[in-house]
């Protein structure tokens, strides 16, 4: 900077040297560069180890511990491919085993679909044939993310329709149904576990819509996108990996594995007989399950203050 009368202006007092992280002069620049790189370093270190698993929600979800021992054993397993690992390679599975007296122990697993969908739905249907209709299915549905858990349902596939009605059941009706729920969002992967009684101890079977299972079906798996009312048809691509997996036989579910567990005495359909239904009302109070989570959830957050610190900081 010049002034008017073409002279440079005097400077008076002592100026400070320029800040090093903004401005380094020539004879500094060869010190202040290493310093430079190895701070951007220790930024994007920060950045990329600690930032993607806060952001990534799914991180926190623990998978549900999907073993395939004892397939054809002390389980029936449907897998698609045949022989693939539920933990690695299976774009679908089903897995059924007795581990109680009436009590059916339900496990399902597969990829999200692609592109992703707010919901995504997997499934169990109990058929006379080989052909899906007039049949009764149990559902679980699951959010994207995983974090709000699933929901079980019963529906009802009905005849000559690609569609299923939620069959709409009371809180003691949930309770005689399903216990030990939980599901999970991991790595792409949608799972859902759950138990499912073998001959439901309640007085009325909606119409037939509620079923003793306890008799020899054909099992239908399949998984698709879902509302928060009802499901959507699954892929009819046969060479699809959605497509639905069907059992090349019938199947107890109350003799898988052989097991020695005697079950109740069925009551289905049985007007005057059993437990008196407490709850009357028809409509459905969502049942909604605690997610499979990470307790580590909560220090991430407590640790996030920190290492905004420290980034600031260096």
């Amino acid at each position: 900077q010049r002034t008017s009368h073409g002279k440079k202006p005097e400077l008076s007092g002592r100026v400070p040297p320029p800040h090093p992280h903004i401005e380094c002069s020539r004879k500094e620049r060869s010190n202040c560069l290493p310093l430079s790189i190895s701070s951007m370093f220790i930024h994007l270190l920060l950045l990329s180890v600690y930032f993607p698993s806060f952001l990534s929600v799914r991180s926190w979800t623990k998978q549900i511990d999907l073993d395939n021992a004892g397939c054809d054993s002390t389980k029936y397993c449907m897998m698609l491919p045949r022989g693939c690992h539920p933990k690695r390679d299976c774009t679908q599975g089903y897995m059924l085993s007795v581990v109680g007296p009436n009590q059916l122990k339900v496990e399902m697993f597969a990829q999200q679909l692609v592109p992703s969908v707010p919901l995504q739905y997997l499934s169990i249907g109990f058929s006379q044939d080989e052909i899906m209709g007039d049949d009764m299915v149990s559902e679980c549905v699951v959010s994207e993310t995983g974090i709000e858990g699933g929901e079980v349902f019963l529906s009802f596939n009905q005849p000559d329709e690609k569609s299923n009605n939620r069959t709409r059941l009371d809180d003691l009706e949930n309770d005689v149904l399903f216990s030990d729920i939980t599901s999970s969002v991991v790595d792409g992967r949608v799972a859902c576990s759950y138990i499912l009684s073998i001959r439901p101890q309640l007085n009325d079977n909606h119409g037939g819509c509620i079923m003793d299972i306890d008799k020899p079906f054909y099992l239908f798996g399949a998984t698709g996108a879902a509302q928060p009312d009802e499901l959507n048809p699954h892929d009819l691509n046969r060479d699809s990996f959605y497509f639905p997996i069907i059992s090349n036989e019938t199947v107890n579910p109350a003799t898988i594995g052989n097991t020695a567990f005697v079950h109740p005495a069925p009551m289905l359909g049985k007007k005057g007989s059993g437990p008196p239904k407490v709850v009357t009302s028809t409509t459905r109070r969502p049942f909604v399950v605690t997610a499979h989570t990470d307790s580590s959830a909560p220090q991430a957050l407590l640790t996030l203050p920190i290492v905004v610190a420290a980034y600031f900081l260096l």
